[in-house]
């Protein structure tokens, strides 16, 4: 009853920013990056990899022990939390600063919105179209004024799922540190994905993070009761724009295995298909200090074990925000797949794009070069050049059900190459904490091992993986059936 009670807290007492602050001894490189100039982000230590591995190990498993997942989770998390010493604000000055920001431009705007964030403030962004103003974009407090007991975010900014995921994890953090039950709605009929027969997005497909506070009775009484705040904004993102340094990673995991994690269901499906699709890659390693075993537990799919590589090329309208995406060509991308599955001993490639004229071609040429395929058939935009996620031409619940299907996929896989893209992040935060990743503009693999990222590299001196308890699932119905979401609860 206390660990439901008592939250994650945000730990260090408040300081001025320009005070100095404890780093770890070795900085963690932040592998993934294109030369750029380096932003001021926060950071922590990274848990101990058997605590890493017990809480997803609880996290996968159905059903919860919840009052063992919040234990585990909580250790993990004082390990983990953010170090870096916060601006103290007067009484006031949060709600002064908020105001400023909305009443300037540029530069100077900018200034007030880091100083909030700098003190920890949960930002969000609204937009008004017909605002008195003229200023249709201002930036918010969701968690500000309302002594309501639920917030309620109601996303209505149509954006790529992935992105509107990162997002909410940022909100998620913040109402975590303040102990505030967070109900999430994705059903507003402007955004880009819809849930089954125009339902929740969020309930369909990732536990709510209210119910990590709330009895499901609780939350629909407080519903019932009006003793709900509502947020329509956008929440600020608290992981970097490009790339996922390890720390980010393991905060990432955490907060989605406590708070955020995949249906059952949606799993379920995923190794389904994992054991049809994609021989030995439910089956445990025996060989290497990687991760060969998933939470499928042992002997699906039958015969040997073989460990494969996710390939997720996220291209169409990534030419503003990663053009880097779009320069790369098909030769490399082939050379790089052959190259990551000779250093990490991966016989499989299952490949994800949202080019299907790329990922046709991709598919062939690794095939070619002796590699076992698999790919899902997801409903893509014709036009390359459009993203799917934009296409209102295409069933808005198809879209959501494929991203979402595809991600609980990768994540079954040995370990993830990837270009930029939000939807890459989810891969990693659904995955093992031994789970390796890398981008296609990280250092080459000098060798065969499957820790291509710093974080993995302390992986060696914990031993083999053992694979956890089987996530048991309440679906029935056949993969890809009509009624396979209609499950009981």
């Amino acid at each position: 009853a206390e660990l439901s009670e008592a939250f994650w807290t945000t730990g260090e007492a408040s300081a001025p920013l320009n005070e100095g602050h404890s780093m770890l001894a070795a900085p963690l490189p932040n592998h993934g990056f294109l030369d750029q100039e380096p932003e001021i982000e926060e950071t922590g230590s990274i848990p101990d990899m058997a605590l890493l591995e017990r809480c997803w190990a609880l996290a996968s498993v159905h059903p919860r022990d919840a009052s063992a997942l919040a234990t585990a989770c909580l250790a993990a998390w004082e390990v983990c939390k953010p170090r870096r010493k916060r601006v103290e604000l007067a009484d006031g000055e949060a709600e002064q600063l908020c105001a400023m920001a909305n009443s300037t431009y540029g530069p100077l705007m900018q200034s007030f919105i880091d100083r909030l964030e700098a003190a920890g403030e949960a930002i969000g962004w609204t937009f008004h179209a017909d605002a008195v103003d003229r200023r249709p974009l201002r930036i918010a407090r969701p968690l500000a004024g309302s002594t309501r007991r639920v917030l309620r975010w109601r996303a209505v900014h149509p954006s790529g799922i992935g992105g509107m995921f990162v997002s909410g994890l940022g909100l998620i953090e913040k109402c975590a540190e303040c102990r505030r039950p967070l109900l999430i709605d994705w059903s507003n009929q402007g955004l880009l994905y819809r849930g089954y027969r125009d339902g929740n997005v969020w309930d369909e497909f990732f536990t709510q993070p209210a119910l990590a506070w709330l009895s499901p009775q609780d939350l629909q009484e407080a519903v019932a009761n009006d003793d709900v705040e509502d947020f329509e904004g956008t929440p600020c993102m608290s992981t970097p724009k490009v790339g996922l340094p390890p720390w980010h990673a393991v905060k990432g995991r955490l907060l989605c295995q406590r708070f955020a994690w995949p249906h059952p269901a949606l799993l379920q499906l995923a190794r389904a298909f994992a054991a049809r699709e994609m021989p030995g890659a439910l089956l445990p390693s025996t060989s290497g200090p990687g991760r060969g075993a998933t939470a499928g537990g042992d002997g699906e799919g039958g015969g040997e074990c073989c460990r494969w590589l996710a390939m997720h090329v996220r291209r169409s309208d990534k030419g503003d925000e990663s053009p880097e995406n779009l320069a790369l060509t098909e030769e490399e991308i082939v050379r790089q797949a052959v190259h990551t599955c000779e250093a990490w001993g991966c016989g499989g490639i299952y490949v994800a794009s949202d080019d299907w004229q790329l990922k046709r071609s991709l598919c062939r040429a690794l095939g070619e070069r002796g590699l076992r395929v698999a790919s899902h058939s997801p409903v893509l935009s014709p036009d390359v050049h459009q993203c799917t996620h934009m296409d209102r031409n295409l069933d808005a619940h198809r879209k959501t059900w494929d991203a979402c299907f595809e991600v609980a996929i990768m994540s079954l896989c040995h370990g993830l190459l990837c270009t930029h893209s939000f939807l890459a992040n989810m891969v990693v935060y659904f995955s093992h904490p031994r789970y390796p990743y890398r981008t296609f503009w990280d250092p080459p693999l000098q060798r065969p091992t499957p820790h291509g990222m710093a974080q993995h590299c302390m992986a060696q001196a914990h031993g083999d993986v053992v694979a956890a308890p089987r996530a048991e699932s309440p679906c029935t119905a056949e993969p890809g059936s009509e009624d396979h979401w209609e499950r009981a609860d």
